[in-house]
């Protein structure tokens, strides 16, 4: 039951990620405005954004122009579905609450990935968010809440905090000034402070190992096809958050491996 409960609540949360995806970098309203379509500007129905099947349904198009809709709300959305899923099943021996934990985590860094994908941009109220709601999580741990996926798969130590936002964010930040700011974005080291933050030290260095791993392999991919040379600019942000939900579910020791 816990697994399709857990499509289909990623499947709505998937559906919301993607109108914050699309409006918090304009400055749109995110609550309370009507969705419309990109292309003639009507207001959609219910019957219009139910995830996946309107897309399905309608073909990918809008009802009332009969213009395509973009597909990034659908992969948002089955995206989203997936990720629940999988944490649901690896997570859940861990209980209700590492679930319910796990699925605001995933939830905030895929709005970061998608932004930074499309925008090459990480938003502050994005990070400042996922950060506090990580130090209240490891303030109930302190008061007895049973969230047994920080000291399982995240940190659960201020002081192992400390050390992981010192060791992630130091090493992106003299990146940073290295390169007055030509190789990476300042973006990406405030995304480095929660990450660091969230996985603690030493966990933080299999993060850290396995974002350099994917940027490289995309890299070499995509001069290996031609579809970029060395001055192409690749979100390194995305690649924090790709290795962090990976890690957050799949706990596991990339160091120990070799």
């Amino acid at each position: 039951m816990i697994l399709i409960v857990s499509v289909l609540v990623g499947l709505v949360v998937g559906s919301y990620l993607g109108c914050l995806i699309y409006r918090l970098p304009r400055n749109k309203d995110t609550v309370w405005s009507r969705s419309r379509c990109e292309n003639c500007n009507h207001s959609l129905s219910w019957k219009d954004l139910i995830p996946v099947f309107s897309f399905i349904w309608l073909r990918a198009k809008c009802r009332y122009c009969k213009k395509g809709f973009s597909k990034s709300y659908s992969i948002i959305e089955i995206i989203t579905a997936c990720l629940f899923l999988l944490s649901a099943i690896f997570i859940g021996n861990l209980g209700t609450l590492s679930i319910f934990y796990s699925w605001i985590l995933i939830s905030l860094l895929i709005v970061v990935a998608f932004v930074d994908l499309f925008n090459f941009l990480i938003l502050d109220k994005i990070i400042i968010s996922g950060f506090v709601v990580s130090l209240i999580a490891i303030f109930l741990t302190k008061f007895g809440v049973s969230l047994d996926i920080i000291c399982s798969n995240l940190s659960c130590s201020w002081l192992s905090s400390f050390w992981g936002v010192l060791f992630f964010a130091g090493i992106l930040g003299m990146i940073f000034f290295i390169s007055s700011g030509q190789w990476i974005g300042f973006g990406d080291v405030k995304l480095a402070i929660w990450i660091g933050f969230l996985f603690g030290f030493p966990r933080i260095i299999n993060v850290f190992y396995l974002t350099f791993f994917l940027g490289a392999l995309v890299g070499i991919l995509l001069l290996i096809f031609r579809k970029a040379d060395r001055k192409t600019p690749l979100p390194l942000g995305t690649f924090i958050v790709i290795a962090s939900i990976f890690l957050l579910i799949f706990p596991i020791s990339l160091l120990s491996q070799f």
